[in-house]
C-alpha cells in the first residue's frame, strides 16, 4: 500500500471525490428522494455508533456508485476542484441535466441521510433543491 491509498486500496482522490460527491449531491437532491421515501422504522439512536452505522452503509455504495458511473465521479471531482461559491450552482446544472443518475447515487447513500434527518434536522434545510 502506497502513501497515497488507505484501507482496502481506496485512494485519497476517491475519498475526496465521495465526500465532494454526498455533499454535492445532497445540496441538489435530498428532499426530493426523502419526500419519496416510504414511511422508515422509528429514527435511530442519535449517537456515534449509530452515525457510523450509517456511514458504513452509505460509503461502500456510493464508492461502487461512482465507480460504476465514471462521468459523474468525475463530475463530482471537477465540481470539488472549483471555488466553494461556484460549487452549489454546478452541481444543480449537472443534476439537472443527469436527474437519473443523480437519484441513484442520492439512493446510495440514504442511510446517511436517514440518520441526518432523524438526529440533525437543522442542517437538512441546506440539502433541498
Amino acid at each position: 500500500m502506497n502513501a497515497s491509498s488507505g484501507p482496502r486500496g481506496v485512494t485519497r482522490r476517491m475519498r475526496t471525490v465521495f465526500v465532494a460527491a454526498v455533499c454535492g449531491a445532497t445540496l441538489v437532491g435530498g428532499s426530493a428522494l426523502a419526500q419519496a421515501a416510504p414511511v422508515q422504522a422509528p429514527p435511530p439512536q442519535c449517537n456515534q455508533q449509530a452515525m457510523w452505522q450509517a456511514a458504513s452503509q452509505s460509503v461502500p455504495q456510493s464508492l461502487g456508485y461512482l465507480a460504476s458511473h465514471p462521468d459523474l465521479a468525475n463530475e463530482m471531482w471537477t465540481v470539488h476542484q472549483m471555488p466553494k461559491d461556484q460549487r452549489k450552482a454546478a452541481m444543480h446544472s449537472y443534476a439537472q441535466s443527469h436527474q437519473q443518475e443523480m437519484q441513484g447515487f442520492m439512493q446510495t447513500h440514504s442511510a446517511m441521510r436517514d440518520y441526518m434527518k432523524a438526529c440533525h434536522p437543522q442542517h437538512m434545510h441546506h440539502h433541498q433543491m
